[in-house]
């Protein structure tokens, strides 16, 4: 009864590691898109020209620096950095469950070679 039950739990975490993998690596690959959007959004809500003025005149951002700020928050593309981060954790934690059924899987493979 007990090999069951280690086969049940191996077979579960075998499953569990597959799904982890196939979301990391879909997580992963929606960073190209999510990135792709970040810079488009970027350039077209002018946040990198109000960017590259902080150190292309920092006399006129010192003097006005309250607006400065107030315009760099206001062009902030905030969506597409929402996405990248999240894509950034989903990606993390399924790597999390990915080393953490792998060690699991590999150290059940070595006690049953052991066993034998």
């Amino acid at each position: 009864m007990s090999r069951i039950s280690a086969e049940r739990c191996r077979l579960s975490a075998c499953r569990r590691f597959v799904f982890a993998s196939i979301v990391c690596m879909t997580s992963l690959l929606a960073f190209i898109p999510i990135a792709n959007r970040l810079i488009i959004e970027s350039r077209a809500s002018g946040f990198t020209r109000f960017l590259k003025l902080a150190f292309s005149d920092t006399r006129l951002v010192l003097g006005n620096w309250q607006d400065y700020i107030l315009s760099l928050l206001e062009s902030f593309p905030i969506m597409p950095v929402v996405g990248l981060l999240s894509a950034a954790a989903i990606a993390l934690l399924c790597a999390k469950i990915i080393i953490k059924y792998f060690s699991a899987l590999t150290l059940a493979r070595h006690l049953k070679i052991v066993n034998k």
